[in-house]
């Protein structure tokens, strides 16, 4: 019999999916691949079309362990979504979700060598479809709640991860049938940061990206990271246009009706 996920992670994208992937992985009762993100069912790949066995060889060695994945680019594709639902019909879905400006700019800063190198972050977040797209997490959240059924998804906030992850890895390990108590190493890391984009990418280029990797795992990182960005973290709101705020405020309340939580630390970033 070939073994099929009993839960995915299907994103946000920049949410901490990553931290996720690693303390879910030193679970000894869960079995997630090495390699994080499969893409069997979002369309920017071709692996779909190798069939179900293939994506189950992704977990021939997980035993009698309760098996997952986490692919963040799940979430806003509605064909994906579908293909999730048809083929693994008693799927849980874990969503995380993030404030929708900080998600944005997580995602530009990661880009921004690579696609946006002679542009802004508000020339990218006021005209770049897919960037803001990314970011619009409640419509996507509306679908998946059509799609899936209630008791088998599981959203996390972002800002949980960071004030109070030992309950968020608690509840994830509920929500996914396994022992509660344990406690992963992973769970007070950060991980897959942009420290300092600019430099990476030079570093990258002249054989040193283990210097990179060395340094996200030193608090020496997040003190590089807010010095760099002190001054675009202040004014990450400052120059968005109303018709971008609206939108954005729009889908916070979409988030807010379904899952009857208080955004308003989040609408109110939008408003000052």
């Amino acid at each position: 019999m070939i073994n099929r996920p009993q839960f995915l992670c299907i994103g946000a994208q920049r949410a901490g999916t990553t931290w996720l992937h690693d303390c879910m992985s030193e679970h000894p009762s869960l079995f997630l691949p090495d390699n994080k993100e499969v893409h069997f069912f979002d369309e920017n790949y071709e692996n779909y079309e190798k069939g179900l066995d293939w994506y189950g060889g992704h977990f021939c060695e997980a035993g009698n362990r309760v098996v997952g994945e986490i692919t963040p680019n799940y979430y806003h594709n509605y064909r994906a979504l579908d293909k999730i639902k048809n083929d693994l019909p008693d799927i849980k879905i874990i969503f995380i979700l993030r404030e929708p400006i900080s998600r944005a700019y997580s995602q530009y800063q990661l880009y921004k060598q690579k696609y946006f190198k002679d542009l802004d972050f508000y020339e990218v977040i006021n005209t770049n479809d897919g960037i803001k797209d990314h970011s619009l997490q409640g419509k996507y959240l509306r679908y998946i709640s059509s799609v899936f059924p209630k008791e088998n998804l599981h959203v996390i906030y972002y800002d949980e991860i960071n004030d109070r992850p030992d309950l968020v890895i608690k509840n994830v390990f509920s929500f996914v049938g396994v022992e509660d108590s344990f406690v992963p190493e992973s769970l007070g890391k950060r991980v897959n940061r942009v420290v300092f984009p600019d430099a990476q990418d030079f570093l990258k280029k002249i054989g040193c990206t283990w210097l990179i990797e060395f340094i996200k795992k030193t608090p020496l990182a997040e003190k590089i990271k807010n010095i760099a960005h002190k001054h675009k973290k202040e004014n990450i709101y400052g120059e968005l246009k109303d018709s971008v705020k609206d939108e954005f405020l729009k889908d916070i309340e979409v988030i807010e009706s379904i899952q009857k939580k208080d955004l308003s630390a989040w609408k109110c970033k939008l408003k000052s």
